[in-house]
């Protein structure tokens, strides 16, 4: 009752301040009429200081909130036009309308006065980076750009800022590269960038109403420079490394004002599949068995791709966006696993495993979405969505257990899986603005379908020391077949409440129903054929899953520089489950729960911002969680799952608070990540002993049984910080970065609530080189100290070093000649009877450029210490685990690369 009477009290304070107004408007092109999303927008009181910042939307609508009455300048700028400067009398609401900037041809007067670049500014949701700060060599792309950007990193084509990964990819506002990030940054040049935008960018929804729902899409904005908004870019390289191994790609971007055009193709057997890639639309259980199959990523493959995106605005009123994409990949791996049990009555167990895995696969997506606004009023628009994919894997691994010494079980296994899968996806939406400001009604509608068939098989000879099995073996084939509707809808309706506040509720319904058929087939010696049905482990069901979902949100301007939103939730999901295998059963399990929130956003200063959200969510089992269906797919850990789950509880904070000081040029940013479970879903597993046999399955010595169940009691920490700090007159970046996290995972083994608890801390530093264009250097230095305890205060605890270096260097030499070095080095140190593994992998290069600079020539070396292997340590409530995967190891290559643009 105590925070419903402070709420009261801080609404009225809000209604009955009578003396703040808005600012609001809408900045277009003067050429084309178009929106210029993400135009800087400045209010200045009369001595010239700033009072107010705010960015153009997509849809290129400003507000200024909570203004006083009185005199104010309002500056609006975009790159490439001429700012807009007026003077304002305020004593009332302000709405300016449209606002017209002409499109400038120059920027001296700009240069002039900026003197030199700030390298970052903080505005509401986004954290610009100026580029013209960071010096990179002649040439360079995007990637090199954002590496020398403090709190951003690009790692494996990922980009994190301030530990949150990018989501989004727009170029001046709008899309491009169909959100391939990976593309672009290996195809826009860096010279093409004058600023880089990082947005927390509202949804669809909030953009339109005006009304804040607390969803954010983490987005990179790419504004480019004036006299490059217009023209194209592209670039055509092949690489060849003796005896046979090749890669040849190209790539084409255009554009003409806010159109975009862009191909890209590739051809390679030279690269290494790091991830496993798997088409949009597939089922959860048939993602599971792939997954399952795969088991990790890594190994050598080849791939070919060939895609394009279309982007155009035909008028101010209707823009279409579309791509297709078609890819083909096969690759080998062959994987070594040493797993360290960490329990007290699982001490001294090491289960070690070998596996070969070949895989192929064909994917073909499509997309078309169109956006019509026949008026300021109304939004409409749809999205259709088809993919397509075939994959065949087969998979060999043989697996051992060893207890203290003695042997206990092995596995032989080999497995095959042939799928096709296909998807249609529709999404229709209509928004509408009514008369009175604030008010809006929005509708959304959706529909899929999926299709999954293929054939699985798996033969498995499995051995055990002890007990009354000590032979087990399989010889399955199965035909499964999986389709899977759903439909969604969602009502949303926003209303203004007083002169700041704005008041939201929303309605999503879902239905889902999948229709799932594994059956399995033993191999009959008599008949020499698969004609004997397994049903312990065969599967036949259908699922009927609705979900309901209301959400009630208030947007509280508190004062300039406080925001707050409070959010409720009510959800209720019901999963109707009609099961023949492997048993006849009829289920009903209904989830329900209320879902509290609050965001809190505080500008303390100019250039900082402060943000923290307080969360409660509720988790819904897994549809193939709620399944009595028994895997077998390695007979030394089978699973199954437990109809009788709950739904889980989480609760959560998140802070997180970066500031940049103009004058000594300081960039630093914390986070703080804090989480507490209840009902959540952990493993029940049971260690056979060659008599039990759990759920009537009998369960051979020393093989592992496991099904989901519910626990309490699960709490993780994660927090970060980073500072970079110019050195040398700002010749050189000094970061530092700290981190630490905490886990507490409890679960039950043999019926007995266990758990496992984990410390981890780092500290680190990085240089980045400003010198010069023709010389770049980096260096940055990540040690990481690790602890992990059982629930048995008598054995000790489980320690271990690991850290990571690298040192990348490139210098430009006379004539056009460039040298560069990366070398790379990592260590894990030994953990119980875990050994300690380390690799330092180098590489160089010699390039010339030639023709304008365009041509490129280049001779590499890598690998040059032959270390290279995928190796990884990861960790768990039940043991950890030391894996090494194959990669190529080619030590020369020669390439030569051809870039081209035109702009202007």
């Amino acid at each position: 009752m105590k925070y419903l009477y402070t709420l009261t009290l801080l609404l009225f304070f809000q209604l009955s301040n009578a003396q703040d107004f808005q600012i609001k408007g809408t900045v277009k092109d003067s050429t084309t009429q178009e929106v210029l999303p993400y135009a800087n927008v400045i209010l200045k009181n009369p001595s010239d200081s700033i009072l107010r910042t705010d960015i153009t939307n997509s849809e290129g609508q400003f507000t200024l909130e909570k203004v006083e009455k009185g005199q104010y300048t309002l500056h609006i700028s975009f790159v490439g036009f001429t700012p807009h400067i007026d003077s304002i009398d305020l004593d009332a609401n302000l709405q300016l309308g449209d606002i017209i900037l002409s499109e400038s041809s120059t920027e001296l007067d700009e240069l002039t006065i900026e003197g030199e670049a700030i390298p970052v500014v903080v505005k509401k949701d986004t954290l610009e980076y100026n580029a013209a700060a960071f010096t990179v060599p002649e040439g360079s792309e995007l990637e090199d750009l954002l590496n020398k950007m403090p709190g951003v990193e690009v790692k494996d084509g990922a980009i994190t800022v301030n530990g949150k990964r990018i989501e989004k990819l727009l170029v001046d506002g709008k899309p491009f590269f169909d959100g391939q990030i990976q593309s672009a940054l290996k195809n826009l040049p860096a010279d093409f960038a004058k600023k880089i935008q990082f947005i927390e960018e509202k949804s669809e929804q909030a953009q339109f109403s005006g009304t804040d729902d607390g969803e954010r899409t983490q987005t990179m904005n790419v504004v480019s420079k004036p006299e490059k908004r217009k023209g194209y870019f592209g670039r055509i390289g092949g690489t060849l490394s003796p005896p046979d191994r090749y890669n040849l790609n190209g790539s084409l971007g255009a554009l003409k004002g806010d159109n975009r055009y862009n191909l890209s193709g590739s051809m390679s057997n030279l690269g290494s599949e790091s991830s496993i890639s798997i088409p949009s639309g597939m089922s959860s259980a048939d993602m599971s068995r792939i997954m399952a199959m795969q088991g990790g990523s890594g190994g050598i493959g080849g791939s070919r791709s060939l895609g394009g995106s279309y982007y155009r605005e035909f008028s101010e009123k209707l823009e279409i966006n579309a791509s297709l994409r078609w890819s083909n990949s096969d690759s080998f791996s062959e994987t070594d696993i040493t797993r360290q049990y960490i329990q007290s009555s699982d001490q001294g167990r090491v289960y070690t495993e070998q596996s070969e895995r070949n895989r192929e696969s064909t994917n073909i997506s499509t997309s078309v979405s169109l956006n019509y606004k026949p008026s300021k009023k109304d939004h409409f628009s749809i999205r259709q969505t088809f993919t397509s994919a075939n994959s065949l894997n087969s998979n060999w691994k043989t697996g051992e257990t060893i207890l203290n010494g003695d042997f206990l079980n092995s596995t032989l296994n080999r497995s095959y899986m042939e799928n096709e899968r296909i998807g249609l996806d529709t999404r229709l939406s209509w928004r509408h603005r009514f008369k009175k400001e604030g008010r809006t009604f929005s509708f959304t509608f959706g529909n899929s379908y999926n299709k999954a068939e293929g054939t699985d098989s798996v033969k498995s000879q499995n051995r055990f020391a002890d007990g009354n099995i000590q032979e087990q073996d399989f010889d399955q084939i199965s035909n499964p077949e999986d389709n899977a509707f759903a439909r969604t809808a969602s009502v949303t309706f926003t209303e203004k409440v007083g002169e700041k506040s704005n008041l939201s509720f929303r309605y999503n319904f879902s239905h889902e129903q999948d229709k799932t058929e594994q059956l399995l087939l033993d191999f009959n010696e008599n008949t020499q054929a698969y004609s004997e049905l397994d049903p312990l482990r065969s599967s036949q069901f259908e699922l009927n899953n609705k979900d309901h979902k209301f959400n009630f949100t208030f947007n509280l301007p508190i004062s300039e520089k406080i925001y707050i939103g409070p959010r409720l939730a009510y959800r209720t999901t019901t999963i109707l489950n009609d099961q023949v295998y492997p048993n006849d059963v009829d289920t009903k399990n209904q989830f329900n729960g209320f879902t509290p929130s609050i965001s809190i956003d505080v500008r303390a200063e100019k250039s900082a911002q402060l943000r923290a959200t307080i969360s409660r969510s509720m988790r819904v089992p897994r549809a193939e969680q709620l399944q009595n269906v028994l895997d077998n797919s390695n007979p030394l850990f089978l699973r199954q799952g437990n109809p009788d789950l709950k739904q889980g509880f989480t609760n959560s904070i998140n802070i997180s608070y970066y500031k940049f000081e103009e004058e000594s040029g300081i960039y630093s940013s914390l986070s703080l990540y804090a989480t507490s479970s209840e009902n959540q879903t952990t493993n029940f597993t049971i260690v056979g002993d060659g008599t039990n046999s759990p759920n009537g399955i009998d369960l051979p010595i020393g093989a592992r049984y496991s099904r989901p169940v519910n626990i309490s009691g699960v709490k993780n920490i994660n927090f970060s910080g980073s500072t970079s700090i110019p050195l040398l007159k700002k010749k050189l970046s000094l970061a530092l970065r700290i981190g630490g996290d905490y886990a507490f995972n409890p679960q039950f083994l043999n019926e007995v609530r266990q758990s496992s608890e984990s410390f981890a801390y780092s500290l680190g530093f990085g240089l980045e080189s400003k010198f010069s264009e023709k010389l770049d250097l980096g260096l940055s230095v990540l040690p990481r100290y690790s602890i992990i305890n059982n629930s048995s205060p008598e054995d000790p605890s489980s320690r271990y070093f690991a850290w990571n270096a690298m040192l990348r260097t490139k210098w430009t030499i006379a004539a056009d000649f460039y040298l560069t070095s990366n070398l790379n080095y990592s260590y894990n140190g030994g953990v119980n009877n875990l050994g300690s593994f380390d690799q330092l992998i180098w590489s160089a290069s010699l390039g010339k450029k030639i023709l304008k600079k365009k041509l490129d020539l280049n001779i590499q070396a890598n690998d040059i210490l032959k270390q290279l292997s995928d190796q990884n340590r990861s960790i768990n409530s039940e043991y950890i685990q030391n894996s090494s995967t194959i990669l190529l190891r080619q030590i020369l290559r020669f390439s030569i690369t051809y870039k081209f643009n035109k702009f202007g």
